[in-house]
């Protein structure tokens, strides 16, 4: 059972992005991916959502259930915040 789920938004586009626009929310429960995300960006960001569904912490960060993260496309560099919210009945 998950104990949490993941929200991601995009918050800043440099560059063209013709998958996402700024604004954009994308929730992942356990194996269900909820709204639309370019395979490039998700491939990136994966490590972080199973990391923080099975409730590890980031040491760097000041909040531990938040991240940010870079899609790589050198054309539309898009990023991501990645938050974690708990689960009321997992």
């Amino acid at each position: 059972m998950w104990s949490y789920k993941i929200v991601i938004t995009v918050k800043e586009i440099k560059g063209t992005c013709t998958a996402q626009k700024v604004g954009d929310k994308i929730e992942v429960i356990g194996d269900k991916v909820e709204g639309n995300i370019c395979t490039m960006a998700f491939h990136t960001i994966f490590p972080y959502i199973f990391a923080m569904q099975y409730g590890a912490d980031f040491p760097w960060l000041k909040n531990k259930d938040e991240t940010l993260a870079y899609c790589p496309d050198p054309a539309g560099l898009a990023l991501f915040e990645i938050k974690r919210v708990k689960l009321q009945n997992p």
